[in-house]
């Protein structure tokens, strides 16, 4: 994905959110959940571009969830439509393992999340129980993908440039720089759940979920 197609999802998804007419709907702002977060080593979904494989890493990050916000809109079978937008920016380590033709080159690099918006769309369940509300997935987005800037793609592309003299790549390496600019992290399955940790709620977050749950 282009670096400027990121200007365009918040366009699409709110034009698939309601509409202020909507009384069904409501929106929810956590404060307390925003904050700094590390998830060392995520799953990363491989990037492949024709003969080549590249698997990426990162066994140290850091990420700042800036803002936060929550549609929710109830369905006749109890689960919710469900639109979640975060605001957040990092930075970490990044490993990169390039994979042509049984040959293998790694790579590490410092990477960055510039400031971004990601908006995750699904249908999930929510139900109140000991310690704070049980989130389950029932209907996700496939993934999620995040921004990334570092030095790595030039370095790749340099190798797959080498190799290509002995692996006829074709315009695999003018397509790898622009792939390694877009993270796929994939998202939880139906059926996985979370808790909503009254930690993490104010007596006033908790009074609005639970006079939206109650209708």
């Amino acid at each position: 994905m282009k670096r400027g197609h990121f200007f365009w999802l918040p366009v699409l998804l709110w034009m698939a959110m309601p509409t202020t007419a909507d009384t069904d709907a409501e929106t929810f702002s956590f404060d307390r959940v925003n904050g700094v977060y590390s998830n060392p080593n995520p799953d990363l979904e491989p990037i492949h571009q024709g003969p080549m494989t590249v698997q990426l890493r990162s066994p140290a990050n850091r990420v700042e969830l800036r803002e936060n916000r929550l549609l929710l809109r109830p369905n006749e079978d109890g689960t919710h439509n469900a639109w979640l937008t975060l605001e957040l920016q990092g930075e970490g380590d990044l490993e990169a393992d390039l994979l042509i033709g049984g040959m293998t080159s790694t790579m590490t690099d410092k990477v960055t999340l510039p400031p971004q918006t990601l908006l995750l769309e699904g249908r999930i369940r929510m139900d109140r129980v000991d310690g704070g509300y049980r989130v389950t997935a029932v209907d996700l987005q496939g993934e999620v993908r995040l921004e990334i800037r570092s030095q790595l793609a030039e370095g790749l592309v340099t190798t797959c440039s080498r190799i290509s003299i002995l692996v006829p790549l074709g315009a695999s390496c003018k397509e790898l720089e622009r792939s390694l600019s877009v993270a796929t992290v994939p998202m939880p399955e139906s059926g996985t759940t979370f808790l909503l940790s009254d930690d993490l709620l104010t007596d006033s977050d908790r009074q609005g979920l639970d006079t939206y749950l109650s209708r």
